[in-house]
């Protein structure tokens, strides 16, 4: 009995010491220039937590290795802080974060605890670049599904840049972003109603018109003359 239990002592102490030694790690935006993490401690009595834009910091090799590469964003003893060095107006990112936990004896975990966070610009880029994607394909192949795809795409991107936050005297700007955005929404939503439209009133579109355009024109190259004598 003594003995199961000693193994699961040591199993259970190295299984800790494998871990980061820091729980809940947490990274919140709060701005374009500020970020808040919390955590709790497992086994670490420290922590140091560095970041890094467009890739994570280096892992350390061994755990008498400190974390040197980035840039530091705190380190100590509490429980919280913020990086308020950050600036997604001036770099978008995005920024990857890694927090390391020390021991007593000053050696280091050396699996980190990890986070990351890309700008609104970013996000918001990738955002317009899959609704344009969407509606090119849509009007390439007249698909109504990717219509409607693109009516709820455009109206949410609206939405989206509607609750944004901009710098004082830069609101024209999301207004300007969502007027387009409307506007792309009642395109998608005029193409959807045509395409849903039974085939007696539906217009033809151009690849049907010059389609017919040909067949005409070959109808015309192709018949026979008749002779001057049945005139």
């Amino acid at each position: 009995m003594l003995t199961l239990v000693l193994i699961l002592f040591i199993r259970t102490e190295v299984a800790i010491d494998a871990a980061t030694g820091i729980a809940n790690f947490r990274s919140t935006y709060i701005s374009n220039t500020e970020m808040d993490f919390d955590w709790d401690y497992d086994c670490a009595v420290q922590v140091m937590i560095r970041g890094k834009y467009s890739e994570y910091p280096d892992d350390i090799p061994d755990q008498d290795t400190t974390p040197s590469d980035g840039y530091l964003v705190y380190y100590g003893a509490a429980t919280s802080t913020s990086d308020t060095t950050m600036d997604f107006d001036e770099n978008v990112g995005p920024i990857y974060y890694k927090a390391w936990g020390q021991r007593a004896d000053n050696t280091w975990y050396v699996s980190p605890e990890t986070g990351w966070k890309e700008s609104a610009v970013l996000t918001l880029l990738s955002y317009v670049a899959l609704v344009l994607i969407i509606s090119v394909v849509a009007f390439w192949r007249n698909n109504v599904m990717m219509f409607m795809v693109g009516v709820i795409g455009w109206f949410s991107l609206a939405f989206y840049m509607v609750n944004q936050t901009f710098p004082a005297g830069n609101d024209y700007i999301k207004y300007a972003v969502a007027t387009f955005c409307i506007a792309m929404t009642l395109v998608m939503a005029v193409q959807v109603y045509l395409s849903l439209k039974p085939d007696t009133e539906r217009p033809l579109t151009y690849a049907q018109k010059k389609d017919q355009n040909l067949r005409r024109i070959r109808e015309l190259t192709t018949k026979k003359r008749r002779p001057w004598y049945e005139m």
